[in-house]
């Protein structure tokens, strides 16, 4: 079998999503390819590997596994050139619309109070077959079939509409959060609200080494109480030995040895299924449950209780990220940007750039970078493919959250295994 395009249309689409193939602007060279049915191998011969590899393998799971070469060495160098000529990067996909990142401030914060609109990133209605951004020819067929192709070619996009965030925006208030997560605790990053916070791991947080931010071990409920409670301090939770302190009242509490924090914190924890239901359900609809279980990390809560700017930098998972209070500013670049944004020496994961004050005399190639933004109310689901450069800003929750706090939680997919990722199976979707 050769292109794709010569399929019928049914045929076309499972193919397109179910062996990962992305459709090649006309100055590529063709390739030959074997449709992926049931278990098994599908490759094709291509410059980048230089070999017939099998870079989608389905398995007994229903895992798929992506070789990551493929990704960096043909997918990623191929859409960017797409991306920098404006075309699709498959028939029918939408336009993704770069901008210069000296504009996209000025574009997302006249997008205030947010509503829907297009920075570049497509917009799905799960309520709706009116999907922002598409051509005419697909429309009608079902926002998950245009999630799908865009989740197998690992374009980011918005949902909104999905019935079950709706349930959950509704029902998890403060009570039922700290009910269903307080005694859940993390160490969170302490960072100077003048400055960027530039992240670390669970483990460097652990350590106390964080780029340089202060950390603190403190619970769900904690960050509730301080919120609803309006104050400008929470008390960091570490156990110190008996009668030297007064144990703190509520769930997740211990002997604690008190000391004032500053609002400006970064709290995300690792949860598991099983604690409350409307989360639960979340992640079982499509498309975050399209996502493969990993060995870990698979669902994580992350909160604040101040106005947040993190370092631009990407992931090495897949993510699903389901805003339920508060806003986030998502701008977004292309992996093969990293050049354009200048990554760190010793953590090049995250770039050196100060995005809303931009030197480009300093930083000249930024002005190359191909720039998107989303701006994410309560109800929006973010898929964010692993490797995409992404800066996040958070408003202040006093100003746009009646809880007082922000708050996202996260799915998580696209472990590492060897040289390659386990990621979406999109049989799942169309056999």
């Amino acid at each position: 079998m050769t292109g794709a395009t010569q399929l019928p249309m049914a045929r076309s689409i499972a193919t397109f999503t179910a062996f990962f193939l992305l459709s090649r602007p006309e100055t590529t060279s063709a390739v030959q390819s074997r449709y992926c049915e049931d278990e098994g191998e599908c490759g094709y011969k291509d410059n980048g590997l230089g070999r017939e590899a099998p870079i989608w393998t389905l398995t007994e799971a229903n895992k798929c596994w992506i070789d990551i070469r493929h990704l960096t060495r043909v997918q990623h160098p191929q859409q960017y050139q797409a991306l920098k000529n404006g075309v699709p990067l498959y028939p029918g996909a939408p336009n993704l619309q770069p901008q210069e990142i000296s504009d996209i401030f000025h574009l997302s914060d006249n997008n205030l109070p947010p509503r829907l609109s297009n920075g570049g990133i497509p917009v799905l209605r799960a309520d709706t077959e009116e999907n922002q951004g598409f051509s005419d020819i697909y429309r009608g067929v079902g926002w998950q079939h245009e999630a799908a192709r865009m989740l197998s070619n690992r374009i980011p996009f918005v949902v909104r509409g999905l019935r079950a965030v709706e349930e959950l925006l509704n029902g998890l208030n403060p009570e039922r959060l700290k009910k269903s997560y307080g005694k859940t605790k993390a160490i969170a990053n302490i960072y100077q609200p003048t400055k960027l916070m530039t992240g670390c791991s669970d483990g460097a947080r652990k350590a106390g080494d964080c780029a340089g931010d202060m950390t603190a071990e403190m619970s769900v409920y904690s960050l509730v109480q301080a919120a609803t409670q309006q104050l400008d301090t929470v008390v960091p939770e570490r156990r110190v030995r008996r009668g030297k302190a007064k144990p703190q009242q509520g769930p997740g509490s211990s002997e604690i040895n008190k000391q004032p924090v500053n609002r400006t914190l970064y709290f995300s924890a690792k949860i598991d299924e099983g604690l409350d239901s409307l989360v639960d359900n979340v992640y079982r609809v499509a498309p975050l449950a399209w996502l493969p279980l990993a060995t870990r990390d698979n669902f994580r809560l992350r909160m604040g209780l101040a106005e947040l700017k993190y370092r631009a930098h990407w992931d090495g998972v897949d993510n699903f990220i389901v805003q339920v209070t508060g806003t986030k500013l998502f701008v977004l670049f292309h992996p093969e940007d990293e050049l354009n944004l200048y990554p760190l020496r010793r953590e090049t994961r995250r770039s050196r750039l100060t995005l809303r004050h931009l030197n480009i005399t300093r930083y000249p190639r930024a002005k190359n970078a191909l720039a998107f933004w989303h701006r994410l109310v309560p109800g929006d689901v973010m898929f964010l493919p692993l490797h995409w450069w992404h800066y996040v800003e958070s408003q202040d929750p006093r100003e746009s959250s009646e809880e007082g706090y922000w708050l996202t939680i996260t799915r998580h997919g696209a472990e590492y295994q060897n040289s390659q990722i386990v990621t979406f199976c999109p049989e799942d979707v169309f056999l």
